[in-house]
């Protein structure tokens, strides 16, 4: 018997709603598929997985012109340079052709020239004083010479003019008042090597004192990098280097967490300003280094998290690539 108009109707909703229903189903099964082979084609080369982590999928396709399962470890004899997992480059070790070599290079005049004369006679044993020579080879030695510091003390001098009035000598440049100080060498040393790489301020006094024999606190290389950050930030110098940042064509960033101890400290987010507790290194460079065009520009600051909101400052007008395995 025909269904009733009102049958029909009821009937239509129904099969709307389930067809509505079997909709969203697989729109969620798709999005899951998709996040499913994304994680199946992470491996060491396109995420921050280790290559210990790399299945037999991905070394198949690292080796040359290999596919999985292709099973081919033929060799022509020649020297295979790479690591497992990665893919095997027949080549020799060493310059490869058209490779511009860098070795040490003699000067034209060393500094001191030093004559290694023989103790005694190689078939005798009779000595050699006055015996006449020649220089049969010779050898030039890049070295440095023993480090040790040297105290200078200076007599601050007091004159007194014919007028009656006495008048002091200042102090020499880079160096500061007390009995006792380290000069402008020092100074400048201890800056250096904590400033200059992600150097800890105690390993930055302990290489002081094992490489120059300094034996700078770490109170004192504190003392130097808060000068140093007073002298920059009064020329402008981070305004201006965010500057130079922003005008780069590709800008590489990582982040990497740094846990404050002092509970409840917090510290200032420098693209954002806001107050943070568990702040992240974040670092922003440009690549010339990687692309051999020189030095790079680095700019280290504290950020919550590496996404587009913290670096909105910079008013960098890319895009914000982020590392698949982050």
């Amino acid at each position: 018997m025909p269904a009733s108009y009102e049958e029909l109707v009821a009937l239509v909703a129904v099969q709307s709603a389930q067809l509505a229903e079997q909709a969203a189903l697989i729109e969620a099964m798709r999005v899951e598929l998709v996040a499913l082979r994304r994680a199946a084609g992470r491996d060491s080369s396109n995420s921050s997985l280790p290559p210990s982590q790399d299945g037999p999928a991905s070394r198949a396709r690292a080796k040359p012109g290999g596919s999985a399962g292709s099973g081919d470890d033929s060799s022509d004899g020649s020297d295979a340079v790479g690591s497992p997992g990665r893919g095997v480059v027949k080549r020799k070790q060493g310059g490869q052709p058209g490779h511009r070599g860098r070795g040490l290079a003699r000067v034209a005049e060393a500094d001191r020239t030093d004559a290694v004369e023989p103790a005694v006679c190689s078939g005798c044993g009779g000595s050699l004083v006055g015996a006449r020579g020649s220089v049969a080879s010779n050898v030039q030695v890049f070295d440095l010479p023993v480090l040790a510091v040297t105290v200078t003390e200076y007599l601050i001098m007091r004159r007194v003019c014919a007028c009656g009035c006495a008048t002091t000598a200042e102090l020499p440049v880079g160096v500061r008042g007390g009995p006792a100080c380290y000069g402008p060498q020092v100074a400048a040393a201890s800056t250096w090597l904590a400033s200059q790489d992600v150097i800890g301020v105690e390993r930055a006094a302990e290489m002081m004192s094992a490489l120059l024999g300094v034996p700078v606190s770490t109170g004192y290389v504190s003392a130097c990098l808060a000068r140093l950050d007073a002298a920059l930030s009064g020329a402008g110098f981070e305004e201006a280097l965010k500057a130079a940042l922003c005008e780069a064509d590709v800008l590489g960033t990582d982040e990497t967490p740094a846990p404050i101890s002092t509970s409840g400290a917090t510290t200032q987010a420098a693209t954002t300003g806001a107050d943070i507790s568990n702040p992240h290194v974040f670092t922003v460079r440009t690549l010339h280094g990687y692309t051999g065009g020189g030095a790079d520009l680095v700019w280290f600051g504290a950020a919550g998290t590496r996404t587009k909101k913290e670096i909105t400052a910079f008013a960098d007008t890319g895009q914000l690539h982020r590392d698949p395995g982050s």
